[in-house]
């Protein structure tokens, strides 16, 4: 059972709790290119970094944020004219339990070509797969461009990763044995917060 889907939106705003990060920065955190992440006190296992795989995109932070102007540029967007908080990317995060026995280079690459399915080849920015945190897990840059305009956090609002949580229920997660987490709601929320904070107690 597993929750395979995250979603986060990349850009300056800090609007309802945001964490600011450029795409900049998002881009050198996948490609383990920020050295102070790397560091004796890191969760990343720095001797597995050569695990990584990249899938799509350019192999380089400022590859990739050049990527993302020229996207942008090409659906007639003038970045110079957006709010200095606007949306620079998406991120979506696949990600699989520390023990699974799913073949992770299958997953992943089933992950990716669902994503392209969702939101086009040509809007993808980056794609890449960690092996060396205690989780494999995949990451998915996307320059938030739908039928050739900027749409910013409405790419991927709450409805619309609500929908792609579905599709990818029935569409990729079978295929692989994996059962997804169903969203807590009601009584049954309010009992999991109680016993949780029981446990903390």
């Amino acid at each position: 059972v597993i929750n395979p889907i995250a979603a986060k939106t990349i850009g300056a705003s800090t609007y309802r709790g945001r964490k600011a990060q450029t795409l900049l920065q998002a881009a050198g955190h996948n490609l383990r290119a920020i050295q102070k992440e790397l560091g004796a006190n890191s969760h990343i296992d720095a001797t597995r970094i050569c695990l990584n795989e990249i899938l799509a995109g350019p192999g380089t932070p400022a590859g990739v944020a050049a990527l993302a102007l020229t996207l942008m540029a090409g659906g007639g967007v003038d970045v110079g004219k957006l709010r200095k908080d606007h949306t620079q990317a998406h991120e979506l995060l696949f990600t699989l339990p520390a023990d699974t026995t799913v073949n992770t280079q299958d997953y992943f690459k089933h992950c990716h070509a669902w994503t392209v399915d969702q939101f086009g080849r040509d809007n993808i920015l980056s794609a890449v797969i960690h092996r060396d945190e205690s989780a494999p897990h995949m990451h998915i840059l996307i320059v938030p461009i739908q039928a050739g305009r900027y749409v910013g956090t409405s790419l991927i609002d709450r409805a619309r990763l609500a929908k792609l949580r579905t599709s990818f229920a029935s569409d990729v997660a079978p295929a692989f044995g994996l059962r997804i987490t169903p969203p807590l709601t009601g009584a049954a929320r309010v009992k999991v917060i109680e016993l949780i904070y029981e446990r903390l107690q």
